[in-house]
């Protein structure tokens, strides 16, 4: 028995090494499945077999490795979450402000966030969700806009990111207003052998105070390395992800409705548990994030004034 646990113990310590040549070399983070699966066995043992190998611990041993899947578990589950967060763009050129939901007036007008899921038609087994945030902020649309549009400055506030950092910027001279970037982005999350980083490509248009952003697909990657510019490449678990936001004045323009909804679809399907942790903690501390940001901008340039 005691060559049993230590066979196991030797191909939970190889599946963290090669789980790390993947990570470098594909991307990739379904050696984390290899290593649930093994934790999953060692927890399957009777307790009499953990007796006899380890005089005693079993309780111990299974506390352990219980506490250990419910941790990969929920790394996934928060790795997913952050992401589709964090990234966005554009599947097509629409407007995309055909927004299916109904909005409470009461709770729009107390600045509280309203969060929303929609499941989307996709092909496959995989899930594609759209999660919508709508949030009311003490401000005008163009002071509003100076925030949202400033993707640079999100690690400063915005909770789960370190940074955003644009690559390319491309004004378009016949639409100054109109201005597309290339966007690296990096998730603070204790996920092993995750690509943290990831590209977007996203279109800001000042006019419509509308943004929308995609990622960055690995085959447009690579042409655009050749043609010498320098972006990163993002993780395969996600399969695409898409989204917008923009922005609508309330109160004779006084006030600015938010609206923000990114899109995701990954190569499995997307539980439950990722729906309500998306809607909940994640939304609100993106979305409150933003109204924070703008509204102290706004006093803290009011008393300047003053």
């Amino acid at each position: 028995m005691l060559f049993l646990f230590n066979i196991l113990f030797f191909l939970h310590c190889a599946c963290i090494l090669v789980g790390r040549i993947v990570y470098l070399l594909f991307n990739e983070i379904l050696i984390l499945d290899v290593q649930v699966f093994l934790v999953s066995v060692t927890c399957s043992f009777p307790g009499r077999v953990w007796k006899r190998i380890l005089g005693g611990s079993a309780a111990n041993v299974y506390t352990w490795t219980t506490f250990m899947i419910k941790s990969l578990r929920k790394m996934i589950r928060t790795f997913i979450a952050i992401v589709l967060l964090g990234c966005a763009s554009v599947a097509n050129a629409a407007d995309g402000r055909d927004l299916n939901i109904e909005l409470d007036q009461n709770i729009l007008q107390s600045g509280e966030l309203q969060s929303f899921v929609e499941t989307l038609k996709t092909e496959g087994a995989g899930g594609k969700k759209r999660v919508i945030g709508v949030i009311m902020i003490e401000a005008t649309q163009d002071e509003v806009w100076d925030v949202i549009q400033d993707w640079d400055a999100y690690g400063e506030f915005v909770p789960g990111l370190k940074y955003y950092k644009t690559i390319q910027k491309t004004v378009f001279q016949e639409h100054p207003a109109y201005f597309q970037s290339f966007v690296e982005g990096y998730i603070k999350i204790p996920v092993p052998f995750v690509r943290k980083t990831y590209t977007l490509d996203a279109i800001f248009e000042q006019e419509k105070y509308f943004i929308q952003w995609k990622l960055v697909q690995y085959d447009r990657i690579q042409a655009l390395n050749k043609l010498g510019l320098s972006l990163t490449k993002s993780s395969n678990v996600v399969q695409n992800i898409e989204g917008f936001s923009y922005l609508e004045p309330f109160d004779n323009g006084k006030k600015t409705i938010l609206y923000y909804a990114p899109v995701v679809e990954i190569n499995i399907p997307v539980p439950q548990s990722v729906e309500r942790f998306l809607s909940g903690t994640i939304m609100t501390g993106f979305m409150e994030a933003i109204k924070n940001r703008v509204e102290n901008r706004k006093k803290d340039i009011s008393v300047k004034e003053e």
